[in-house]
């Protein structure tokens, strides 16, 4: 082989291997830059719950004793819903809420919702057929609460004799684990033995 072209050769590898480098370079800094943009990056997850504890903020402590019947002594907890929050959301509570009032026997639970129809009403009762939870349905906007008025998701709270509304929560079907803390939280502090 003449020099002149295993000069070339040389060269030609010297190139390819310095290529080499250089994409494995950059390649690695790439890779640093997107870690370092993904942490950086806020999490979706605590907005959506500060949003919504920000909401719940909106109704905690109101009283409303004009527009509710409230015969019981004790604290009531009520899941209000409607039929424009989503169906999931809706079911996730109902179900957490049911299991809740099985496996604790507390009898001051109910879901309250709002029906387009008495006859989507009546559907609704039998597709869940849930025998240990009463399922009412009352007008839009029976508490006068802002989260009625948004009816964007379905809520719990306490409804206290005195017409007071406290322990306002939004579940999250994506956390139910919350939602149980939640309904936990309630239980011990209002419904268990002493």
């Amino acid at each position: 082989m003449k020099p002149f072209n295993l000069l070339i050769v040389l060269l030609t590898i010297v190139n390819i291997g310095a290529l080499v480098i250089r994409w494995q370079y950059l390649k690695n800094n790439q890779q640093n830059n997107v870690q370092a943009q993904v942490a950086a990056v806020p999490t979706v997850e605590p907005t959506i719950k500060d949003g919504l504890y920000l909401r719940a903020l909106i109704d905690e402590n109101k009283n409303v004793a004009e527009q509710a019947s409230i015969k019981k002594q004790a604290p009531q907890l009520i899941l209000r819903f409607s039929f424009r929050n989503c169906d999931a959301c809706v079911r996730s509570a109902l179900e957490e809420l049911n299991q809740f009032v099985k496996t604790t026997g507390v009898d001051g639970a109910k879901a309250e919702g709002t029906f387009a129809n008495e006859r989507d009403f009546v559907i609704f009762k039998d597709i869940l057929n849930f025998n240990t939870l009463p399922i009412s349905s009352l007008a839009e906007d029976k508490y006068q609460l802002q989260l009625e008025k948004d009816a964007s998701d379905p809520f719990f709270f306490l409804l206290f004799p005195d017409g007071g509304v406290h322990h306002v929560f939004i579940p999250l079907k994506e956390d139910v684990e919350r939602t149980r803390r939640y309904l936990a939280i309630i239980q011990e502090k209002y419904f268990s033995k002493k």
